[in-house]
């Protein structure tokens, strides 16, 4: 299908030139893409078209995050309207907005008293939320708690911490990664070894945090961190017993559990949050994507009350 797009051929080649030799791609080499970038210039609903003119549809909902569609006239309105007033506050002040924001992510988390740290995205999400751990250990008692055990394949932001707890990842060749990480086995649905029961299988995975936990020393982990359904790996989705397992682990021992649901949250699982499916509520669950459909760059670290 195509839309009438008036934008001339020398035009498109300008942009084709400046994007080759002025432009880094997300997760994609400059050679497999350069002189023939797929550029968009318009999105309604799931639909999207590039600048020659040819309609898309967008299945994936940008990366994982346009819950909300494009083109959403309401949201842009909404966006200027208060760019208009205020942007941004002052230092150690805050805008209608945030609050409002602040407290409907608490009305729709489980933890009515949840608190929002509100950030520029997931992997700022992600960082904050390990540094929320490692204080509130200071907080508890544990003040030697700095290590953080997380699985191997997972993704959880592209800054130097948050690659760290992903390994081994394409970016582990930069290292060092961040001191205090330990990686176990990651649940994977897709093979259970030797006919397992997929329940005595995902329980089994769940263990290997408690190992881990064992063998370095509980006084000196701070969080356990997964996502709820994994993608980088694939997407694995566990059965409840899996993070049913988790959260005891992390109780019996102390540890801050971190649910990573930026790719989950609000409503892409049909649930508000993954964990709802299982009835589980995380120390601090990071989130970003579709907290604003992809208008606006905007994350946040959920920490319950405790």
């Amino acid at each position: 299908m195509n839309d009438q797009i008036n934008i001339s051929g020398e035009k498109i080649e300008e942009l084709q030139n400046l994007a080759s030799q002025n432009l880094f791609m997300h997760a994609q080499q400059i050679n497999d893409w350069a002189g023939d970038l797929k550029i968009f210039v318009k999105g309604e609903g799931v639909w999207v078209t590039d600048i020659n003119g040819n309609k898309y549809l967008d299945s994936l909902g940008g990366l994982w995050f346009k819950s909300a569609g494009y083109g959403r006239k309401e949201i842009a309105e909404a966006i200027y309207k208060q760019a208009c007033e205020i942007e941004t506050p002052p230092a150690n002040a805050a805008c209608i907005p945030q609050i409002e924001l602040a407290g409907k992510i608490a009305e729709l988390y489980p933890d009515k008293s949840a608190r929002s740290f509100l950030t520029s995205g997931g992997s700022e999400s992600v960082e904050t939320a390990v540094k929320m751990a490692k204080k509130y250990q200071m907080n508890t008692g544990k003040p030697g708690s700095y290590k953080v055990i997380s699985r191997r394949y997972s993704y959880h932001g592209a800054t130097a911490m948050a690659v760290s707890l992903g390994k081994p990842s394409t970016s582990d060749t930069m290292g060092p990664e961040m001191p205090g990480t330990i990686h176990v086995q990651n649940w994977d649905s897709y093979r259970i070894p030797n006919n397992m029961n997929p329940v005595d299988y995902a329980v089994q995975c769940a263990n290997e945090f408690q190992a881990a936990i064992l063998h370095t020393g509980s006084d000196t982990v701070a969080a356990m961190i997964a996502e709820p359904i994994s993608a980088a790996f694939g997407i694995h989705i566990p059965p409840k017993e899996y993070w049913q397992r988790l959260r005891e682990i992390a109780d019996k021992y102390k540890v801050v559990l971190i649910a990573d649901e930026v790719i989950t949250g609000f409503g892409r699982t049909g649930k508000y949050f993954a964990t709802d499916h299982w009835g589980i509520i995380p120390d601090i669950t990071t989130v970003a994507k579709s907290l604003t459909s992809g208008y606006s760059p905007l994350g946040a670290a959920i920490a319950t009350k405790k």
